[in-house]
């Protein structure tokens, strides 16, 4: 009866869990986490890649200003993989497209076009203490 209970238990658990880490994000500038969400827009992108590196102590730059469509790679220093990804740590939910959804190889570079106006925060989702924000304008306004 013991072993009945405790899967039954564990499936409610993991259920729960799904349900809590899936559900939809309602980012706004109330959300807390200091992300202003502006607008949401189908672009091209400029072809202007901004390079931004995880070192030892952090990503070089930590904070960024860009134009709409504009395209950060990353990449590291540091010879362990990396996964820059959008807050909240651990779900990036507030900017879900944001996250490469798997770390990133130190060799490798990840590369993402930003189409939404806004300031994102972000981090490194291995070491989340490595911190940032990137503020994406529209220029054409």
């Amino acid at each position: 009866m013991q072993k009945i209970f405790l899967a039954v238990l564990a499936i409610i658990i993991l259920v729960g869990a799904f349900f809590f880490f899936t559900k939809p994000s309602n980012a706004n500038p109330e959300d807390g986490d200091g992300n202003n969400v502006t607008s949401e827009i189908n672009v091209t992108p400029t072809g202007v890649v901004h390079k931004m590196v995880l070192r030892e102590d952090g990503y070089e730059p930590r904070d960024i200003s860009i134009n709409l469509s504009d395209t950060i790679e990353f990449s590291t220093t540091e010879g362990r993989p990396y996964w820059p990804a959008s807050n909240v740590h651990p779900t990036h939910r507030l900017y879900s497209e944001f996250d490469p959804k798997e770390p990133v190889m130190p060799e490798d570079t990840w590369s993402f076009v930003f189409d939404r106006v806004g300031e994102w925060r972000y981090h490194d989702h291995i070491a989340p203490f490595y911190t940032g924000v990137i503020t994406v304008v529209d220029s054409s306004e």
